[in-house]
């Protein structure tokens, strides 16, 4: 009792990183789907609650044997659910009671290295002419003076030119995953663009938008929207097979993200575009240690040893992600690539974040300085980002397409479809390599808001604003053969069942022959 008790006095729940996380539960909670119910607790520095799970993530020493570590959990009173893949010998324990008391025992045993709880939170989602009819309106591709100013812009179709004229196809031979709320599988301008995916909020193979979905489809418009077909837009990387993971657009925990990640690493992806993190102005936000973990190991042991390339969305809220009193421990991870947002004269938008941990800037809408909190509100948003929208009267607007995307959210889909041009080009490229250049060929915007440092970087800006153009020329400057074809063949769209009156996109039964059966460890569906 006596442990219960300081934390109900707020002190120390659980070590990381090797120190003490404060916090104390709140008296409420609530309820999964499923009836289980959900403790909440809030740690120090935080301004919204978090939801104890039903999981603990426990690491020992890494020459303890699996049988050792099964009767020291059930010693304690825990089971031994799986091992996480890609950790230092961590392990998924069931906690049998909404409490923190397993936590306690299992911290005291010499041989854990650390141990943590399965948290849940809740989640904020952050040249060359095709035929498109509306590319023209897609500024943040080739800004030659629908908004801002001239020539402000990610340089992304005069990369394609450059591509094309060597040959080369972009985006082809690349696989990018994308963590996000849903997506329109039967949208027009995304057939051919998806590869087979998985539903972690339904616990299935068919990560189709539900009814609160906004986000998914708008963001792979970004990235990777079809070109040349004579509808809508196109992505910044038109040949880039996406493999879409859906998780709630409401609440998130630890062991859906790690669920996430891994099945897109067994997946064989290059490229991971996250447009979403903790809650803007919610306080500071750690990612958990299994996730440090399997960040670092994509980051420099996948692709064959040349590191898979992760993007973070900064983040809306204007803050500092690297201060401890606003830290967001996604976007600050030395192992991602965290992306700002700069407007269509160059400027840094009034949301962005920043910090010492942010890496690039990439175009998007902006917001007066009233408006700053809330970027998504398309009355308010300027300089607007066309990307595809749920198809009907399900997404931002009315139609397939929506002229307002916005945010950071936007930002880094178009920065992880640039990833996607360079290693379309010379996929030869390490994580590292595809991280210097693109620090390496940054436009310096604003200098004088700026004020960047002797080594080219900003605290506003980073290394400064993304060049599609001088990324794939630097990247090319030996010659670059391209890489092959990605061997998996898309998905068929799906078909929607239509009604305007109630849900406008319904997988019908004829679609389920389109998705084979879920993998054994990724159904778990345990969030909202």
């Amino acid at each position: 009792m006596l442990f219960f008790h300081s934390i109900l006095l707020g002190e120390e729940i659980f070590v990381r990183d090797g120190r003490w996380i404060h916090g104390a539960f709140t008296g409420e909670g609530r309820s999964l789907p499923n009836g289980r119910y959900l403790p909440s607790l809030r740690l120090e520095g935080m301004r919204y609650d978090l939801y104890l799970g039903d999981r603990l993530f426990v690491s020992f020493d890494k020459e303890m044997e699996e049988t050792d570590i099964r009767r020291v959990i059930e010693s304690v009173g825990g089971k031994v659910l799986a091992p996480i893949p890609r950790t230092h010998n961590a392990y998924f324990v069931q906690n049998p009671m909404p409490s923190l008391g397993l936590l306690y025992r299992i911290t005291d045993h010499p041989q854990v290295v650390w141990a943590e709880p399965d948290l849940y939170r809740p989640v904020q989602w952050k040249g060359y002419q095709p035929d498109d009819p509306l590319f023209p309106n897609q500024w943040h591709l080739d800004n030659v003076g629908q908004t801002g100013i001239v020539g402000e812009d990610a340089k992304v179709a005069t990369a394609w030119e450059y591509l094309i004229g060597r040959g080369l196809e972009p985006g082809r031979g690349v696989k990018v995953g994308i963590i996000d709320d849903g997506f329109d599988l039967a949208h027009r301008d995304l057939a051919g663009a998806f590869l087979q995916g998985i539903d972690l909020f339904e616990g299935d193979a068919v990560p189709m938008i539900g009814a609160d979905d906004l986000h998914g489809t708008a963001v792979t418009g970004v990235l990777a929207a079809r070109w040349n077909n004579g509808i809508g837009v196109a992505g910044a990387c038109p040949g880039c097979l996406v493999v879409p993971v859906r998780v709630s657009s409401d609440i998130v925990n630890g062991t859906t993200e790690i669920d996430a990640f891994n099945y897109l690493l067994d997946r064989g992806v290059d490229i991971i575009s996250n447009s979403w993190g903790p809650t803007d102005h919610g306080g500071p936000f750690d990612i958990s240690a299994p996730l440090k973990e399997i960040f670092e190991y994509a980051a420099t042991k996948e692709r064959n040893g040349k590191g898979v390339v992760i993007l973070f969305a900064a983040g809306n809220g204007n803050e500092d992600i690297s201060d401890p009193k606003t830290l967001d421990g996604f976007a600050a991870s030395p192992w991602v690539m965290a992306v700002g947002a700069v407007n269509a004269s160059g400027v840094k938008t009034m949301y962005s974040d920043w910090g010492r941990d942010l890496d690039l800037v990439s175009p998007s809408c902006d917001v007066d300085l009233e408006d700053y909190d809330d970027p998504f509100d398309m009355e308010k948003i300027r300089d607007g980002i066309w990307t595809t929208d749920n198809t009907g009267f399900d997404g931002y607007a009315v139609g397939d397409y929506t002229p307002g995307f916005c945010g950071t959210s936007s930002a880094t889909p178009l920065a992880a479809g640039i990833v996607g041009l360079l290693l379309a080009a010379d996929p030869d490229l390490a994580r590292e390599e595809v991280y210097e250049i693109l620090t390496g060929t940054a436009d310096k915007v604003s200098p004088r808001d700026a004020q960047y440092d002797e080594n080219g970087f900003s605290l506003r800006y980073g290394h400064g604003r993304i060049n599609a153009l001088a990324a794939v020329t630097a990247a090319c400057a030996d010659g670059c053969d391209g890489a092959p074809p990605v061997e998996e063949e898309p998905i068929a769209p799906l078909e929607p069942e239509i009604d305007f009156v109630e849900n406008m996109n319904t997988v019908t039964d004829a679609d389920a022959s389109l998705a084979p059966p879920a993998p054994a460890e990724a159904g778990c569906a345990l969030i909202l």
